[in-house]
């Protein structure tokens, strides 16, 4: 089962624009977002603002598309490229939802749990742990190395796994986790992310972007 949707929009620093740039911009009929939200000005600066409404945008769609595949699912694997705390009340019931995480801004261990955490061998996984989400559902997760990180830097290979706050969700976390090292091959490369990067993810991305043509 498949599902898309997409949006097209205009993110524009909508303040600064004189009434004849904002008449030009609005005969391309597209919905304009503003992004001014500094009354500094400066091209890198406009371009991280206007990225963050783009994200913004782009996770309310992921979210949507996710909901509804849920809505109507028999039983099959939904896979996020990301956090599944997002779908808050859509999880309830569920148990066939992963979510996996590439990047570790966030931290939600401390002391030796964190070290253990940063310096797993090679397919070895943490313990299941239960991780607030704010307002948002509360989640469990466990941190996985899909490749050695020796050689490299701590987190070379160091995937964050999320499912549902289950019962079956820590039964089934190794089996989970053997799962997720099989799907090291093929290798997602030449992706600068490729230890971290699941290949079917990358065939997602590489399909995205042929979509979106030279918008991207």
């Amino acid at each position: 089962m498949s599902d898309e949707e997409s949006e097209e929009f205009v993110v524009i620093p909508v303040d600064r624009l004189t009434a004849a740039q904002r008449r030009e911009i609005e005969d391309a009929g597209l919905p304009i977002h503003d992004c001014t939200e500094s009354e500094r000005s400066h091209p890198i600066l406009d371009v991280q603002l206007a990225a963050k409404v783009v994200e913004d945008h782009r996770e309310s769609v992921e979210l949507r598309v996710a909901r509804r595949h849920l809505a109507v699912s028999s039983g099959e694997w939904l896979v996020l490229d990301g956090s599944i705390a997002g779908l808050g009340e859509s999880l309830e019931g569920q148990s066939r939802v992963l979510g996996v995480i590439k990047s570790h801004e966030t931290q939600f261990l401390a002391g030796h749990d964190l070290e253990a955490a940063l310096t797993l061998p090679a397919g070895h996984r943490t313990s299941v742990f239960s991780r607030s989400a704010g307002r948002r559902a509360a989640v469990y997760t466990w941190y996985l190395r899909l490749w050695p990180w020796e050689q490299h830097e701590l987190l070379h290979g160091l995937v964050r796994v999320e499912r549902p706050a289950t019962a079956e969700s820590v039964a089934d976390a190794t089996a989970v986790s053997r799962w997720l090292m099989a799907e090291r091959a093929p290798l997602a490369a030449p992706d600068g992310r490729w230890d971290r990067l699941l290949y079917p993810i990358r065939q997602v991305e590489t399909y995205l972007r042929a979509q979106a043509g030279g918008w991207w």
